[in-house]
């Protein structure tokens, strides 16, 4: 090698080594405007989590406390009324829990991983905020230059008094916020990349050590161990004379950046696992005779009611003709809401209901308080029971499976009387029994086993069963009988009828207190 060409390479590496040496004494660019900007936003973001996490809950729990309110009113109506119309406004609260269900199962989850989240991103906002409050306070006194968060080109952040947002303001957990989507999506912070701004006080005028690993910054005289990191690892310090790089979190799926940054990473994977509960139609005003005829439980209920239905429901073979009768049921449509729902929904009770006193009613249009309601049903629970009780004793009871008020009972039908009828429904609404595998004539059959408590004497007309009927007075004698009312009548029944409306007396007065 010649002595001009060593020479010359000398003076190469000492320039070289001159342009390193003055890079470690000037330190690193500040922190870009852009990732200012974009840091910020997702602290700023991040903040707003708390309101909208709580916004979405008390929106499910107003829900679940309307539909609670509604079942409430809609029961003590149905308490009130006896045989079809009874069941007729319970087949209709099934189609209204059917539209409107209950939130509570899935509002637990949301609860728990609601909390999570705003954990998680409360978390992530304070790294952030702290972050960049720091590197605003490292600036020089004095002037606008020197310093570590980017203002401009030419001009440093002077002091976190200057920094006006990021995350710092919180809302209030009662004011309404709708989930945020725009800095943190289904795949990560779509805005936090790893392409460094431009807009920045570059490194001869920053002198920001802070993002550098120069032996400026070390301990002593030697250089920066390891690989520092700021901002939960998003910006990332290089060796001396060598400019900050950036974490790339555009994409956090399948924890790909859990080592790196583990906390943009938590905050993403609360947010994937936040489930919030569904919203429902809970308005019962809206509720239509097509939302009956189009619930599966409410045309079961129907069937199980009105046709005295038992063991399995085939909805696939019965649905379109229990729709026929469910729609004429409720029909007209245009006097749906005045028939059916305001006698419930608008109802007025009876001040003792809950205890008070007065002549006046309370109106459940405007009745909000559930566990008033509540004493109110169990009120008019209590007066069925009763009721219910008191007709059995007295006789005067009807079957709870029969779809409309007591009628006279009719006697046994004869062999006669059935075997005239070859279909299946005909024969048995005739109270006889089917046998489809006998031959024509003798299908429809009367049951043996069916018994009525009158029967009808050689002179074609009906007798009773006791022993004392048409007794006279002198003839009526204890102790099988016992005359009261100007009729001579069986005094076991006397007894039992006795004793049954004192078990009643007390079975309700329990009820009460």
């Amino acid at each position: 090698m010649s002595t001009k060409h060593l020479i010359r390479t000398l003076l190469a590496a000492v320039a070289l080594l001159a342009k390193l040496q003055e890079g470690e004494a000037t330190g690193a660019d500040a922190l870009p405007v852009e990732q200012r900007t974009q840091l910020c936003a997702v602290a700023e973001e991040m903040a707003t989590i708390a309101p909208a996490v709580a916004t979405h809950a008390t929106e499910i729990l107003n829900q679940e406390a309307e539909r609670l309110r509604t079942v409430l009113k809609l029961r003590i109506y149905i308490q009130q009324q006896t045989g079809k119309k009874a069941m007729l406004t319970t087949v209709l609260e099934q189609a209204y829990t059917g539209k409107c269900k209950t939130s509570l199962g899935t509002l637990r989850t949301e609860v728990a991983t609601g909390a999570a989240f705003v954990d998680a991103a409360a978390y992530l906002a304070g790294r952030i905020g702290e972050a960049l409050d720091f590197l605003a306070d490292i600036h020089e006194s004095g002037g606008s230059g020197a310093g570590c968060l980017s203002e401009s080109k030419s001009a440093v952040v002077q002091g976190r008094s200057k920094i006006n947002n990021c995350g710092k303001a919180r809302k209030a957990t009662t004011t309404t916020t709708t989930m945020p989507t725009t800095e943190l999506n289904s795949e990560g912070f779509p805005k936090l990349k790893n392409a460094v701004g431009t807009t920045k006080v570059v490194h001869g005028t920053a002198f920001c050590h802070m993002l550098s690993k120069s032996t400026n910054t070390g301990i002593n005289d030697q250089a920066v161990a390891g690989s520092p990191t700021i901002v939960d690892g998003y910006v990332k310090l290089a060796a001396g004379g060598t400019p900050f790089t950036l974490e790339d979190l555009t994409d956090l799926t399948a924890n790909k950046k859990q080592t790196q940054a583990p906390h943009f990473t938590a905050a993403f994977n609360a947010k994937t696992a936040y489930k919030q509960a569904e919203t429902m139609a809970c308005d019962p005003n809206a509720l239509t005779i097509a939302d009956i005829k189009n619930t599966a439980e409410a045309r079961e209920l129907f069937w199980r009611l009105l046709h005295n239905g038992t063991g399995k429901y085939d909805d696939v073979s019965s649905a379109e003709q229990i729709k026929k009768e469910i729609e004429a049921a409720f029909r007209p449509a245009t006097k749906f809401a005045t028939t059916w729902l305001e006698p419930a929904l608008k109802n007025k009770v009876a001040k003792e209901a809950v205890g008070e006193e007065g002549n006046g009613q309370i109106e459940l249009e405007t009745e909000n308080d559930i566990d008033k309601l509540q004493r109110i049903l169990n009120y008019y629970t209590g007066l069925a029971i009763k009721r219910e009780l008191m007709a059995t004793v007295t006789g005067t009871g009807s079957n709870p499976a029969c779809t409309s008020e007591a009628k006279p009972s009719k006697k046994t039908p004869t062999k006669e009387d059935c075997k005239e009828h070859t279909e299946k429904d005909a024969c048995q609404n005739a109270g006889c029994k089917f046998d489809n595998s006998k031959k024509d004539g003798e299908k429809c059959f009367a049951d043996p086993e069916a018994k009525t408590e009158n029967k009808e004497g050689k002179d074609g007309k009906t007798t009773s069963s006791s022993t004392c009927a048409d007794k006279e007075q002198k003839d009526c004698k204890s102790p099988d009988c016992k005359w009261e009312n100007n009729t001579c009548k069986d005094s076991s029944i006397l007894l039992n009828k006795q004793f049954a409306l004192s078990v009643v007396s007390a079975a309700f007065m329990a009820l009460l207190f």
